[in-house]
Protein backbone atom coordinates (compact mmCIF):
# COMPACT_ATOMS: atom_id res chain seq x y z
CA UNK A 1 0.00 0.00 0.00
CA UNK A 2 2.84 2.38 0.86
CA UNK A 3 4.49 1.66 -2.50
CA UNK A 4 1.27 2.57 -4.29
CA UNK A 5 0.95 5.83 -2.36
CA UNK A 6 4.58 6.71 -3.11
CA UNK A 7 4.06 5.90 -6.78
CA UNK A 8 0.91 8.06 -7.01
CA UNK A 9 2.60 10.98 -5.22
CA UNK A 10 5.60 10.63 -7.54
CA UNK A 11 3.34 10.78 -10.60
CA UNK A 12 1.55 13.86 -9.26
CA UNK A 13 4.85 15.57 -8.47
CA UNK A 14 6.24 14.73 -11.90
CA UNK A 15 3.13 16.11 -13.58
CA UNK A 16 3.26 19.38 -11.67
CA UNK A 17 7.00 19.79 -12.26
CA UNK A 18 6.56 19.07 -15.98
CA UNK A 19 3.84 21.71 -16.20
CA UNK A 20 5.94 24.28 -14.35
CA UNK A 21 9.04 23.55 -16.43
CA UNK A 22 7.13 23.73 -19.72
CA UNK A 23 5.63 27.04 -18.64
CA UNK A 24 9.03 28.45 -17.68
CA UNK A 25 10.63 27.22 -20.91
CA UNK A 26 7.88 28.90 -22.87
CA UNK A 27 8.49 32.11 -20.96
CA UNK A 28 12.29 32.11 -21.42
CA UNK A 29 11.91 34.11 -24.62
CA UNK A 30 9.85 36.68 -22.72
CA UNK A 31 11.46 39.23 -20.48
CA UNK A 32 10.37 38.93 -16.87
CA UNK A 33 9.78 42.66 -16.59
CA UNK A 34 7.22 42.33 -19.39
CA UNK A 35 5.38 39.64 -17.42
CA UNK A 36 5.05 41.98 -14.44
CA UNK A 37 3.25 44.56 -16.55
CA UNK A 38 -0.41 43.61 -16.45
CA UNK A 39 -1.26 45.51 -19.63
CA UNK A 40 1.50 43.99 -21.79
CA UNK A 41 0.80 41.36 -24.45
CA UNK A 42 3.37 38.99 -22.93
CA UNK A 43 1.69 39.15 -19.53
CA UNK A 44 -1.76 38.48 -20.99
CA UNK A 45 -0.52 35.50 -23.00
CA UNK A 46 1.25 34.00 -20.01
CA UNK A 47 -1.39 34.55 -17.32
CA UNK A 48 -4.59 34.32 -19.41
CA UNK A 49 -3.65 31.55 -21.86
CA UNK A 50 -0.76 29.42 -20.62
CA UNK A 51 -1.46 29.24 -16.89
CA UNK A 52 -5.18 28.31 -17.26
CA UNK A 53 -4.29 25.58 -19.76
CA UNK A 54 -1.64 24.14 -17.43
CA UNK A 55 -4.01 24.12 -14.45
CA UNK A 56 -6.83 22.62 -16.52
CA UNK A 57 -4.50 19.91 -17.84
CA UNK A 58 -3.43 19.00 -14.30
CA UNK A 59 -7.01 18.87 -13.04
CA UNK A 60 -8.31 16.86 -16.01
CA UNK A 61 -5.44 14.37 -15.90
CA UNK A 62 -5.75 13.92 -12.15
CA UNK A 63 -9.53 13.54 -12.28
CA UNK A 64 -9.40 10.94 -15.06
CA UNK A 65 -6.73 8.97 -13.20
CA UNK A 66 -8.73 9.14 -9.97
CA UNK A 67 -11.93 8.08 -11.77
CA UNK A 68 -10.10 5.15 -13.36
CA UNK A 69 -8.81 4.03 -9.97
CA UNK A 70 -12.35 4.11 -8.56
CA UNK A 71 -13.70 2.16 -11.53
CA UNK A 72 -10.96 -0.46 -11.17
CA UNK A 73 -11.75 -0.84 -7.48
CA UNK A 74 -15.47 -1.13 -8.16
CA UNK A 75 -15.11 -3.80 -10.86
CA UNK A 76 -12.04 -5.40 -9.26
CA UNK A 77 -10.28 -5.29 -12.62
CA UNK A 78 -7.05 -3.36 -13.31
CA UNK A 79 -7.92 -2.61 -16.97
CA UNK A 80 -11.34 -0.98 -16.45
CA UNK A 81 -11.70 2.73 -17.19
CA UNK A 82 -14.69 5.12 -17.26
CA UNK A 83 -14.85 4.85 -21.04
CA UNK A 84 -15.64 1.15 -20.81
CA UNK A 85 -18.82 1.70 -18.80
CA UNK A 86 -20.32 4.24 -21.19
CA UNK A 87 -19.89 7.53 -19.33
CA UNK A 88 -17.44 8.93 -21.87
CA UNK A 89 -19.72 7.92 -24.75
CA UNK A 90 -22.68 9.65 -23.07
CA UNK A 91 -20.74 12.91 -22.86
CA UNK A 92 -19.71 12.65 -26.50
CA UNK A 93 -23.25 11.89 -27.67
CA UNK A 94 -24.82 14.86 -25.91
CA UNK A 95 -22.07 17.17 -27.18
CA UNK A 96 -22.61 15.84 -30.71
CA UNK A 97 -26.33 16.56 -30.42
CA UNK A 98 -25.58 20.13 -29.34
CA UNK A 99 -23.12 20.62 -32.23
CA UNK A 100 -25.20 19.08 -35.01
CA UNK A 101 -28.66 20.20 -33.89
CA UNK A 102 -27.55 23.49 -32.35
CA UNK A 103 -28.42 25.51 -35.44
CA UNK A 104 -32.06 24.37 -35.32
CA UNK A 105 -32.43 24.52 -31.52
CA UNK A 106 -31.73 28.08 -30.30
CA UNK A 107 -30.65 27.35 -26.73
CA UNK A 108 -28.00 24.86 -27.96
CA UNK A 109 -26.33 27.35 -30.28
CA UNK A 110 -23.43 28.39 -28.02
CA UNK A 111 -20.18 26.93 -26.72
CA UNK A 112 -21.44 27.00 -23.12
CA UNK A 113 -24.50 25.00 -24.16
CA UNK A 114 -22.21 22.34 -25.63
CA UNK A 115 -20.18 22.22 -22.42
CA UNK A 116 -23.21 21.98 -20.15
CA UNK A 117 -24.98 19.52 -22.45
CA UNK A 118 -21.92 17.28 -22.48
CA UNK A 119 -21.71 17.40 -18.69
CA UNK A 120 -25.38 16.45 -18.40
CA UNK A 121 -24.72 13.60 -20.82
CA UNK A 122 -22.13 12.10 -18.49
CA UNK A 123 -24.47 12.35 -15.51
CA UNK A 124 -27.43 10.96 -17.47
CA UNK A 125 -25.48 7.98 -18.79
CA UNK A 126 -24.37 7.17 -15.25
CA UNK A 127 -27.97 7.02 -14.02
CA UNK A 128 -29.09 5.02 -17.08
CA UNK A 129 -26.34 2.44 -16.58
CA UNK A 130 -27.14 2.16 -12.88
CA UNK A 131 -30.89 1.88 -13.58
CA UNK A 132 -30.56 -1.02 -16.03
CA UNK A 133 -28.07 -2.82 -13.79
CA UNK A 134 -30.39 -2.70 -10.77
CA UNK A 135 -32.67 -5.67 -10.21
CA UNK A 136 -34.74 -6.52 -7.11
CA UNK A 137 -33.11 -3.74 -5.13
CA UNK A 138 -29.60 -5.00 -5.86
CA UNK A 139 -26.99 -3.88 -8.37
CA UNK A 140 -24.93 -6.64 -9.90
CA UNK A 141 -21.37 -5.69 -10.91
CA UNK A 142 -21.42 -7.81 -14.07
CA UNK A 143 -24.78 -6.33 -15.09
CA UNK A 144 -23.34 -2.88 -14.46
CA UNK A 145 -20.42 -3.62 -16.76
CA UNK A 146 -22.65 -5.12 -19.48
CA UNK A 147 -25.03 -2.15 -19.26
CA UNK A 148 -22.09 0.20 -19.67
CA UNK A 149 -20.86 -1.66 -22.73
CA UNK A 150 -24.37 -1.58 -24.25
CA UNK A 151 -24.77 2.16 -23.58
CA UNK A 152 -21.30 2.68 -25.02
CA UNK A 153 -22.24 0.92 -28.27
CA UNK A 154 -25.60 2.72 -28.58
CA UNK A 155 -24.06 6.15 -27.99
CA UNK A 156 -21.32 5.67 -30.57
CA UNK A 157 -23.88 4.37 -33.08
CA UNK A 158 -25.93 7.54 -32.50
CA UNK A 159 -22.78 9.65 -32.95
CA UNK A 160 -22.25 7.90 -36.29
CA UNK A 161 -25.77 8.85 -37.39
CA UNK A 162 -25.22 12.46 -36.33
CA UNK A 163 -21.93 12.52 -38.25
CA UNK A 164 -23.78 11.28 -41.34
CA UNK A 165 -26.45 13.99 -41.26
CA UNK A 166 -24.05 16.80 -40.26
CA UNK A 167 -22.91 19.35 -42.82
CA UNK A 168 -19.26 20.09 -43.50
CA UNK A 169 -18.84 22.76 -40.82
CA UNK A 170 -20.65 20.72 -38.17
CA UNK A 171 -18.63 17.62 -39.05
CA UNK A 172 -15.40 19.59 -38.66
CA UNK A 173 -16.50 20.92 -35.26
CA UNK A 174 -17.60 17.45 -34.21
CA UNK A 175 -14.27 15.91 -35.16
CA UNK A 176 -12.25 18.63 -33.44
CA UNK A 177 -14.35 18.38 -30.28
CA UNK A 178 -13.99 14.59 -30.08
CA UNK A 179 -10.21 14.91 -30.45
CA UNK A 180 -10.12 17.02 -27.29
CA UNK A 181 -8.27 20.25 -26.59
CA UNK A 182 -7.22 22.56 -23.77
CA UNK A 183 -7.54 25.57 -26.06
CA UNK A 184 -10.78 26.70 -24.43
CA UNK A 185 -9.25 26.99 -20.98
CA UNK A 186 -9.84 30.26 -19.16
CA UNK A 187 -10.11 31.47 -15.60
CA UNK A 188 -13.90 31.58 -15.99
CA UNK A 189 -14.05 27.93 -17.02
CA UNK A 190 -11.74 26.93 -14.18
CA UNK A 191 -13.90 28.73 -11.63
CA UNK A 192 -17.09 27.20 -13.03
CA UNK A 193 -15.93 23.59 -13.13
CA UNK A 194 -13.27 23.43 -10.39
CA UNK A 195 -15.91 22.30 -7.88
CA UNK A 196 -16.60 19.21 -9.99
CA UNK A 197 -12.88 18.40 -10.05
CA UNK A 198 -12.13 19.07 -6.39
CA UNK A 199 -15.29 17.87 -4.60
CA UNK A 200 -14.90 14.17 -5.55
CA UNK A 201 -11.29 14.25 -4.33
CA UNK A 202 -12.48 15.33 -0.88
CA UNK A 203 -15.17 12.64 -0.77
CA UNK A 204 -12.95 9.74 -1.87
CA UNK A 205 -10.92 9.45 1.39
CA UNK A 206 -14.16 8.70 3.27
CA UNK A 207 -14.88 5.68 1.08
CA UNK A 208 -11.28 4.45 0.69
CA UNK A 209 -11.49 1.86 3.48
CA UNK A 210 -14.83 0.51 2.27
CA UNK A 211 -13.45 0.26 -1.27
CA UNK A 212 -10.40 -1.63 -0.06
CA UNK A 213 -12.70 -4.13 1.64
CA UNK A 214 -14.91 -4.26 -1.45
CA UNK A 215 -11.95 -5.44 -3.54
CA UNK A 216 -11.98 -8.67 -1.52
CA UNK A 217 -15.43 -9.42 -2.92
CA UNK A 218 -18.94 -8.04 -2.64
CA UNK A 219 -20.19 -10.82 -0.37
CA UNK A 220 -17.14 -10.57 1.89
CA UNK A 221 -17.51 -6.79 2.12
CA UNK A 222 -21.19 -7.16 3.01
CA UNK A 223 -20.34 -9.60 5.80
CA UNK A 224 -17.77 -7.14 7.14
CA UNK A 225 -20.42 -4.42 7.47
CA UNK A 226 -19.92 -2.46 4.25
CA UNK A 227 -23.09 -1.11 2.64
CA UNK A 228 -22.24 -2.30 -0.86
CA UNK A 229 -25.27 -0.79 -2.60
CA UNK A 230 -24.58 2.64 -1.17
CA UNK A 231 -20.90 2.33 -2.04
CA UNK A 232 -21.63 1.39 -5.66
CA UNK A 233 -24.10 4.25 -6.01
CA UNK A 234 -21.64 6.81 -4.65
CA UNK A 235 -18.79 5.55 -6.85
CA UNK A 236 -20.83 5.62 -10.07
CA UNK A 237 -22.15 9.09 -9.23
CA UNK A 238 -18.67 10.45 -8.46
CA UNK A 239 -17.22 8.96 -11.64
CA UNK A 240 -20.05 10.45 -13.69
CA UNK A 241 -19.57 13.93 -12.21
CA UNK A 242 -15.78 13.87 -12.54
CA UNK A 243 -15.59 12.41 -16.05
CA UNK A 244 -18.47 14.59 -17.26
CA UNK A 245 -16.65 17.70 -16.10
CA UNK A 246 -13.36 16.56 -17.67
CA UNK A 247 -14.79 15.73 -21.09
CA UNK A 248 -17.03 18.77 -21.28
Amino acid sequence: MKKKVIFILSCITFTILSAVISSLLGAMSIRWEDLLQSDSMESRVFFELRIPRILLGIMVGGSLAWSGALAQGLFRNPIVDPGLIGITAGCSLFASIAIVLGTSIPFLHSIWSIVLFSFLGGISSSFIIFFFAKSKGRTDIFSLLLSGIAVNAICFSAIGILSYIANEAQLRNLSLWNMGSLGGASWTNLKSFSIFFILPLFISPFIAKQLNVFILGEREASHLGVSTEFLKTIIILLIGVSVGACIS
